[in-house]
């Protein structure tokens, strides 16, 4: 073969690796040659050869065709580009692959080159088959070629074909929201659709919107395709409820597919952010952790903080848990502590609280286990077999806290007032000796005191650790409450589940009742000073007794003076009285005089402050007049008169009953009387002990001349005289105020006894024999006011026969034999008792027989010697029985001569517990006989006999020869009656009837009657009467039984008290019993239980009831052995002898003595062998009890028996009894004491007690009590009481007085009042004088018409107003009848009685009133005053536009902008300032005329009659302005200053009666603001709170415009105050304030308000430019619901409390809390360093602050809020864009709502353009740094970062450098760089997709960082 031509065939199919390729082939023919050489290849080409050889065969005539196995051999050339393809496509990101490039063999590939749209992306490594191409610019196409890269000389391959990607423009940012689903941790986002950008020119559905990306927390959540739909939702489940989320979505646009054959591909591009919705999944409440307070006796305290609300679940109330188990009632939501009662001492108690909410979350149907038990947001302990609060089925318990309640302290007891002086006083009190269990003794005490009953202002508090604290720096007459608090720290653990074990330490607290006392001061004159008898010559002057304290203000004496008024003969006389006085009878006056009595109070204290009035009243001027007005020379007047020389009538007494006495005079003749009173008082002697004082009176006609007094107690001298009213002259008007006094009767009502029975025992002929029982002395008394009880002595018995005296008898007589009687005589026969109520026994010579008392009652004076002279005579009372008649036997045959009878008992035994007594009657009679007869005349006798009264009468008949008869007895103690009949031998005859007589059986005594007589600490006394006697049956003693026991020994028969040991805390139940003196009639019946209930307080009950309860402390005698008797030896002060050697006792191995005092209450004890049964107690406590008890101890040790307690006080003076208030009411006093301490030689035996200084009883040891009675209502008396012993020198010292006010009340006066109803009366009254434990019930207001003839009516229907209550003050009465006299009184009514205290009437006649006018105000000059404002407003707004551009052409630098053009512009606007400046200048000073100041025209009209109209008044807040003006003006003019904001005119018609003037007209709110002075702004450093105008300082606006015009004349570089737009990303610090609604620290920008524009108005509470500001700023904020609005509070001093209290008072007032979009929070004080208050972050950057300049003082003060916002002055307004960032701050003046509302929205305007020329430049910007190259090559781009900051250095080292341009200025800030990391997820792919770029390695906090400049 040969060289064959290049044959180029065909282009044809291949299958090459299984894909269709097409190639060319080249063919090369040869023959013969087994080699050849091809020419004409490409370099660089793969070629694939093969050798085809073609046979012939021959014998077939055929070609048969053979191939080679191929071979490849490439060309040497440059290598082939790749084939390049897109793997990968992503949001701005394309991932490209390519095979690896077919070279040469001797051609080495060192890589692959990158290009974009033919510019070089990177070079890649060799073995790199992949790129990923990110950050592609959204709306551009991005072609992408691969170059092979080789080092050989045949240089690098061609360009791969292109592969295109498409990104798309990048869509907008959807505007999401959320509502919730009701599901449990779901919610749903919603929003609309996004579309697409305007400016995109969109090719196809590639870019289009293709889904949503929905995060939560940072994190991917779900997607969301995109459809046709306008409005997407998307369900966010699986949160956890009660948690806070941030829900963000993004847009996401572009198919994102790859065509592999068009070589093209589509990435995705994401939209900026949504905004950020913070989430917070409603959740049932967190029920709070308990928190132990404090322990006190009621029970436990616990608090707990408020549980956030997590969502829309608020807190509706709380229940708490004890145990387990609910306890109590549901708790309200605003509740935070809580005590919890019901809780046993010494218990350990499982608390917890659930948090209830009403929300339907808190109740859901189906409990949502999975979600709650995995919810961190439901911290709760719930146990197995809680059972869910029904309503409230999701409300959980919060964790468990454990309280053990014991360590409780002691309260303080006793707790009373000593040395109450008129600045101090001293309180004092006790506490228990020995601590109760689970009680322990009181660290220190806490006294808390302030003025008044309620606990409200100038309270004080005072720790001691002694019982008692003196308080000093009180205010004179003042009311105090005190408070003792007895306090003790206890160490606790808190078992929280939460934070495990923490350890605490609580106060225990325990509060005494609130003590109450009135310091005293100078006194006030006398009360009550008055005339209690006149006559010719002398006055009898009395006034309430003073009381005299030594510690406050001590009364010297009294001094008295008497200078006549009309007669000028009359002298004028002095007396001087001593301190305890307070009558004086002044004698030997002029009769029918004038006189005026002075009665002065000489006080220590005179003597202290004016020691020359007090020298003056002591030396030769004595005797003159004093004419001294001094606080501590208390004087008192009265003008009275002396009467006129006439007789007065004597009293005479007509009879006297037990409860009565009678008496009549005979009445005056010489003058008219107008009115008579009978008056008396019951009087006793100084030595009656337990008196209570009686009095009354009863008026009279004048016409009367006798009266009885009934309902009078028995046993007592009653004083009675007559006080006469009489008219002087006849026809003459004027009455005396002064009576006309009788001299006074003393009478005694008797005291008998119950009327005896006489009995007759037997009789003869001759004789009557006569026999009676003793009577019962001793009575109890249930309704006596004067004494519970009535003691009587019996001093004898008289007989009288036939009402004549038969003979005289002694106490112990019982019988009596009438002799020498004569038969067939009828005898009445009586027995008088004679008893006496005296005190001792007096000679016989002084008896005094009450048997005619208008003869026996002596006249006396009212001295009290007389008194005591007359109960110093025994008067006998006698008690006559009823008479007996019997009429004797004669001496004829077959008649009675005599009868006797006699009991005689048979035996005595016990049945069943029952003594059975049997005895019989022996009955024995004789008959006369005729001489020489016999039985015969007669057949019998008939005997009769009965034992009780009404019984049915027996008989029995005996034979005629019988002379005695024997009657059983059946009922002991009874009287039998019997009679004997002599039946005649005829039984025709008629039966010889005898008299009958009567038969005493005999038994045993009745039961007496006991009650409780006194109390000691350890004791209790019991009082007894002696009970009734019969048939010669005496009383031996009596025995005290005790819970069914015998108690102690007999009592013998004279006493009739005992003392019986007492144990606190324990119960008696006492009866007594009186032994028979004969042994076979045993004892009587028990008495009355007496039940005694015995606590730890010193109570005594009265002993008027059966059943009581006392409080007594001691020993229990039940259960201790009285076999062992302890003698008591010599006690000295420090040594008790004891002694029980006389008690023998079996068993005994060892004796234990214990012993305790009062003062050491720790038990002692020493233990003695048996030899010794004597002891000495040493080292004792002097003067105090002591308690010794001897237990008796087997060889075991085991107590075989002990003795009783016996109490044992070491020697001591005798101690100062304490006395205390037990009791008070409208009738009586009680006072009560504990004895006081003694020695045990010298034990008290008694008390002297004395009242107002005089000595009103001698009292028992046993009486530790009394009760007075008959006291005067509002006086007081003062109580003293001294301890006497046997030995006087011993008695102790008087006590300190105790002053109390007799409890009364003083009726207020009436005074009428202004009334605007026609036909009306109204009246108001004062405060009603309350003296004493005495409380007002309720007013009543009468009203009655008064007549023709003077006398009053009720009026019908209308004439009571009430009952009204207690602080009411006034009343109306209405619809009243024109020209009639009405007459009001007002009667107070008090609780307890039914008796009203009337006040002194008043005559009045009823209103009529005008018709109210009708008014309107004109002001003056508002208009021009008005158009003033709006002009200098719209300067100062054009004002700080041309300051802000000065500063910002200054500002620049002249690489920036050509300098010669800036000046230019400076120039032109420093020439419209001087302008502008001018005509702002006398714009203000023409302001000036209507500043300060206005007039205002008020013009009034009235309709209806003028007749009555005097005039007219106008009124100014109330008051009158200027005089009253004539009835005919209608109009006046006004002048005002601007010192009130607003003043309230009216128009008052008046009238005659200036109490009946007409209502006011209609009211007119006259506004005074709009004349203030001008104000627009003022910096914090010149306005002043206290300042007003005109001064510097009162806000005006010149002062801060002359501040201005300082700083610009020195420097341009003002510190601006008016920033404009802010051209930077500048979010807001981060600030804590106070929510005023909340009352919370919060952040001043809490998270979720982003989704709205926010505007912040920067204000000061007193400031008037703030106030104008706040009211356009809230009445803007009203209309804007698409935008939030706060007002911050800042630059107030004030302390911290008082502010907030009057900012809140300050919004409220002005309306300001009306707003539903605006939030009012203050700045003015920094948060405490405690506050919980989270500040959570505005979006997902993260503020880094280390960039600010060092605003903060040298000294590390905190930075304020003011200074991070860089206010200098208020009102500033601050703009936060929906991003977070500041896009406004500055200021502008607006005159009203309209101009404001116009400013607002140019700002808006401005911000929104600002905003949109951001984004372009954004746009423009990222454009131009599509590569890494072009943005780090870019020269433009560098001077603009050097530009920026240098701006931004220079704007933080100098604060007047801190300026942003303003949008009218049309120039451009430097923009400030901002470097930006965002959080991301692990994978480094998806970290640059949510990032926006790539990530920055070398930040680790996934922060965005921001240079901030300073706001």
């Amino acid at each position: 073969t040969s060289d064959v031509q290049l044959l180029i065939d065909d282009v044809f199919d291949v299958t090459e690796d299984d894909r269709p390729t097409k190639v060319v082939q080249h063919c090369w023919n040869t023959y013969g040659i087994s080699k050849k050489v091809l020419k004409g290849l490409v370099p660089g080409q793969k070629y694939k050869i093969f050798v085809t050889a073609n046979y012939k065969v021959l014998s077939h005539n055929t070609e048969v065709q053979a191939t080679s196995l191929p071979k490849f051999y490439t060309t040497l050339g440059p290598p082939q580009p790749p084939d390049v393809t897109v793997q990968e496509v992503d949001l701005q990101c394309a991932t490209v692959v390519w095979e690896a490039a077919i070279h040469h063999d001797d051609v080495a590939i060192s890589g692959y080159r990158v290009l974009v749209n033919g510019n070089i992306h990177t070079d890649v490594g060799v073995n790199s088959r992949q790129i990923t191409l990110e950050n592609l610019l959204p709306g551009d196409d991005h072609a992408v070629t691969i170059m092979t890269l080789s080092n050989h000389t045949v240089r690098h391959s061609a360009e791969s074909h292109p592969v295109y990607i498409q990104c798309p423009h990048i869509p907008p940012a959807p505007v999401i929201n959320y509502r919730e689903t009701g599901g449990v941790g779901q919610v749903e986002v919603y929003w609309g659709d996004c579309g697409g950008d305007a400016d995109a020119v969109w090719d196809d559905a590639n870019n289009d919107v293709q889904c949503y990306m929905i995060c939560v927390d940072g994190c991917l959540h779900g997607k969301l395709p995109s459809t046709s739909e306008t409005l997407y939702t998307y369900l966010v489940n699986n949160l956890v409820p009660g948690t806070s989320y941030e829900i963000t979505v993004q847009a996401v646009a572009g198919s994102m597919k790859i065509n592999n054959e068009s070589k093209s591909a589509v990435c995705g591009v994401e939209s900026p952010l949504s905004n950020i919705i913070h989430v917070m999944v409603t959740a049932p409440p967190k029920s709070p952790l308990l928190h132990v307070e404090g322990l006190h006796t009621d029970g436990i305290d616990v608090t707990w903080e408020i549980p956030e609300q997590c969502g829309e679940a608020s807190v509706s109330g709380f229940q708490m848990m004890m145990n387990g188990q609910l306890h109590g009632e549901m708790i309200s939501a605003d509740v935070h502590i809580y005590r919890l009662t019901g809780v046993t001492l010494g218990q350990t108690v499982s608390l917890q609280i659930i948090a209830l909410t009403d929300h339907a979350i808190g109740n859901s149907v189906t409990r949502h286990e999975n979600s709650l038990s995995n919810d961190s947001g439901i911290d709760a302990t719930v146990d197995k077999d809680y059972v869910y609060l029904p309503g409230y089925s999701n409300c959980l318990p919060g964790p468990k806290t454990t309280a053990e309640y014991a360590g409780l302290v002691e309260p303080p007891q006793n707790v009373h007032t000593r040395y109450v002086m008129s600045t101090g006083v001293v309180v004092v009190w006790d506490i228990a000796q020995r601590a109760r269990s689970h009680y322990v003794v009181p660290e220190s005490y806490q006294v808390t005191w302030w003025p008044g009953n309620h606990a409200e202002l100038d309270i004080h508090s005072q720790s001691t650790t002694e019982k008692q604290l003196c308080i000093e720096s009180l205010k004179m007459n003042t009311k105090y409450s005190v408070v003792v608090e007895s306090r003790s720290h206890k160490p606790i653990t808190n078992h929280d589940e939460v934070q495990g074990l923490t350890k605490t330490t609580i106060i225990v607290t325990s509060k005494s009742p609130t003590l109450t006392f009135v310091t005293s001061g100078p006194l006030q004159p006398v009360n009550n000073l008055c005339v209690v008898q006149a006559t010719d010559t002398a006055l009898r002057i009395t006034w309430d007794r003073v009381e005299s304290d030594e510690y406050a203000c001590e009364i010297i004496g009294f001094r008295v003076e008497i200078a006549p008024i009309t007669n000028v003969a009359a002298r004028f006389k002095v007396m001087t009285l001593s301190a305890d006085v307070n009558m004086v009878t002044l004698t030997d006056l002029e009769c029918d005089t004038d006189y005026e009595v002075t009665v002065f109070i000489i006080t220590k204290k005179l003597y202290e402050e004016l020691p020359n009035i007090a020298a003056m009243l002591e030396g030769a001027d004595s005797d003159f007049p004093v004419d001294v007005h001094s606080m501590w020379l208390p004087q008192a007047r009265i003008k009275t008169k002396t009467c006129h020389k006439e007789t007065l009538p004597s009293l005479k007494c007509t009879g006297v009953t037990v409860d009565s006495l009678s008496v009549e005079w005979v009445a005056m003749t010489t003058s008219v009387i107008t009115k008579q009173r009978v008056c008396w008082t019951a009087v006793s002697p100084k030595s009656t002990v337990g008196f209570k004082m009686v009095s009354g009176h009863e008026d009279l006609p004048a016409d009367a001349s006798a009266f009885c007094i009934d309902d009078l107690e028995a046993g007592f001298v009653f004083k009675v005289h007559l006080q006469i009213w009489v008219r002087r002259k006849e026809g003459e008007i004027r009455d005396s105020n002064t009576p006309l006094s009788s001299q006074p009767i003393y009478l005694r009502t008797p005291a008998q006894t119950e009327p005896p029975k006489l009995l007759i025992a037997g009789y003869t002929s001759s004789q009557i024999t006569l026999y009676w029982e003793k009577p019962v002395l001793f009575t109890k008394s249930s309704t006596s006011s004067l004494h519970p009880t009535l003691k009587r002595q019996l001093v004898g018995y008289r007989i009288e026969v036939n009402g004549k005296p038969y003979t005289q008898l002694g106490a112990s007589a019982q019988t009596c034999i009438l002799a020498k009687c004569k038969p067939n005589k009828v005898y009445s026969i009586v027995l008088l008792v004679l008893t006496s109520t005296g005190l001792k026994k007096q000679k016989k010579k002084h008896l005094t027989i009450a048997e005619n008392p208008s003869k026996q009652q002596p006249e006396l004076s009212d001295d009290r010697t007389e008194v005591e002279n007359f109960y110093s005579k025994q008067i006998i009372d006698e008690t006559p029985s009823d008479p007996v008649h019997i009429n004797l036997p004669t001496k004829e045959p077959g008649r009675l001569v005599s009868l006797n009878s006699q009991f005689l008992i048979d035996s005595a035994a016990m049945a069943d517990g029952i003594l059975a007594v049997r005895g019989r009657i022996e009955l024995k009679w004789k008959v006369k006989v005729a001489t020489g007869g016999d039985s015969d005349d007669r057949r019998g006798f008939n005997i009769y006999w009965d034992a009780l009264e009404g019984a049915e009468e027996r008989r029995e008949t005996v034979a005629a020869n019988t002379t005695s008869f024997l009657i059983p007895v059946k009922h002991l103690r009874s009287v039998y009656t019997i009679r004997v009949e002599v039946l005649p031998a005829d039984s025709d005859d008629e039966v010889i009837k005898s008299p009958p007589i009567m038969c005493q059986i005999s038994g045993p005594p009745d039961p007496p009657e006991i009650w409780l007589h006194s109390m000691a600490h350890d004791e209790f006394v019991i009082s007894w009467n002696t009970p009734r006697q019969y048939g010669g049956v005496g009383i031996a003693g009596y025995q005290v039984f005790l819970n069914g026991k015998k108690a102690g020994n007999m009592i013998h028969r004279s006493h009739t008290l005992a003392v019986i040991p007492c144990r606190a805390n324990r119960n008696y139940e006492v009866t007594l019993t009186a032994m028979s003196d004969k042994i076979e009639y045993g004892s009587s019946e028990q008495s009355n239980s007496l039940l005694v209930m015995c606590s730890s307080r010193n109570t005594t009950p009265h002993s008027e009831s059966p059943s009581l309860q006392c409080t007594l402390s001691g020993i229990d005698p039940i259960n201790d052995s009285s076999d062992i008797l302890i003698e008591i030896g010599k006690v000295s002060d420090r040594t008790i002898e004891l002694d029980w050697s006389n008690s023998s006792i079996v068993g005994v191995d060892t004796y234990r003595l214990e012993w305790s005092s009062v003062k050491d209450p720790t038990q002692k004890q020493v233990e003695l062998s048996k030899a010794c049964p004597r002891h000495v107690i040493e080292n004792c406590e002097s003067g105090t009890n002591h308690f010794i008890r001897l237990n008796v101890l087997s060889s075991t040790g085991q107590i075989i028996t002990r003795s009783k307690h016996v109490t044992v006080m070491t020697a001591a003076p005798v101690g100062v009894p304490i006395l205390q208030l037990s009791s008070s009411g409208p009738q009586h006093i009680t006072i009560k004491w504990a004895e006081p301490k003694a020695a045990h030689d010298t034990p008290v035996t008694g008390y002297k007690l004395y009242v107002n200084g005089q000595l009103a009883g001698i009292l028992s040891r046993e009486e530790t009590e009394y009760t007075m009675t008959g006291g005067v209502g509002c006086n007081i008396y003062k109580f003293q009481l001294q301890a006497t012993t046997s030995e006087d020198r011993q008695d102790g010292q008087m006590s300190r007085s105790l002053s109390l006010t007799w409890p009364g009340v003083v009726a207020p006066e009436l005074k009428r009042l202004p009334t605007s109803k026609r036909n009306s009366i109204r009246v108001s009254w004062s405060d009603p004088i309350i003296k004493g434990d005495i409380t007002l019930a309720h007013y009543k207001v009468v009203c009655l018409t008064v007549g023709d003839d003077g006398e009053c009516a009720e009026s019908a229907g209308r004439n009571i107003i009430g009952p009204l209550h207690p602080a009411k003050r006034e009343a109306e009465f209405h619809n009243l009848t024109p020209d009639y006299t009405y007459q009001i009184h007002i009667s107070v009514y008090v609780v307890g009685s039914d008796q009203p205290v009337n006040s002194d009437p008043l005559d009045l006649q009823p209103a009529v009133v005008p018709y109210p006018p009708t008014m309107s105000v004109e002001i003056h000059d508002l208009d021009k005053r008005s158009y003033l404002e709006r002009k200098v407003c719209h300067l100062i707004n054009v004002r700080d536009r041309i300051l802000c551009q000065l500063y910002y052409h200054k500002s620049l630098s002249p690489q920036v902008h050509d300098s010669r053009q800036q000046d230019i512009e400076v120039t032109k606007l420093g020439s419209k300032l001087v302008e502008l400046e001018k005509e702002l200048d006398g714009l203000l000073k023409s302001m000036e005329h209507f500043t300060g100041q206005f007039l205002a025209t008020v013009t009034w009209e009235v309709y209806g009659s003028h007749s009555a109209i005097e005039g007219f008044k106008i009124m100014v807040d109330g008051t009158q302005y200027g005089l009253t003006v004539n009835s005919d003006i209608r109009s006046m003019r006004l002048k005002f200053n601007t010192s009130k904001t607003q003043r309230r005119v009216s128009v008052v018609a008046t009238t005659e009666n200036s109490l009946v003037d007409s209502p006011p007209s209609n009211i007119v709110v006259v506004n005074s603001e709009h004349f203030q002075p001008f104000t627009a702004f003022c910096y914090t450093n010149i306005h002043k709170h206290d300042s007003r105008w005109p001064d510097v300082g009162c806000c005006a606006y010149i002062d801060s415009l002359t501040k201005e015009r300082s700083k610009i004349s020195k420097s341009i570089k003002l510190s601006l105050y008016n920033q404009g737009v802010i051209r930077r990303t500048v979010p807001p610090p981060s600030v804590l304030v106070l929510d005023i609604s909340s009352g919370s620290w919060e952040s001043l920008l809490p998270a979720g308000q982003q989704s709205k524009t926010t505007a912040i108005l920067f204000w000061t509470q007193w400031c008037l430019s703030s106030l104008k500001a706040m009211d356009l700023f809230t009445e803007y904020a009203a209309g804007r619901a698409d935008m939030s609005f706060i007002t911050c509070c800042c630059g107030s001093s004030a302390q911290q409390q008082s502010h907030h209290s009057t900012l809140s008072d300050t919004l409220a007032d002005h309306g300001w809390l009306d707003s539903f979009n605006t939030r009012h929070v203050c700045c003015c004080h920094q948060a405490d360093r405690g506050a919980s208050t989270q500040r959570k972050p505005l979006t997902k950057l993260t503020v880094s602050y280390s960039s600010l300049p060092p605003v903060a003082p040298s000294n590390n003060q905190p930075v304020s809020s003011m200074e991070l916002y860089g206010i200098s002055g208020v009102p500033t307004i601050v703009i936060i864009s929906t991003k977070g960032f500041i896009s406004w701050q500055g200021r502008f003046a607006a005159a009203d709502a309209e101009s404001f509302e116009e400013l607002m929205a140019d700002i808006l305007a401005d911000i929104e353009k600002h905003t949109v020329q951001q984004e372009k430049a954004g746009r423009a910007s990222g454009s131009e740094q599509t590569t890494i190259q072009r943005l780090s090559t870019n020269p433009a781009r560098k001077q603009q970062n050097t530009t920026a900051t240098k701006y931004h250095t220079d704007h933080h080292s100098d604060p007047q450098k801190q300026a942003t341009p303003p949008i009218e200025n049309g120039g451009s800030m430097p923009r400030i760089r901002r470097e930006v990391t965002r959080h991301g997820s692990t994978d480094d792919k998806r970290a640059r997709r949510l990032g926006g770029g790539k990530s920055n390695s070398g930040d680790s906090g996934g922060k965005r960082s921001y240079t901030i400049p300073a706001i």
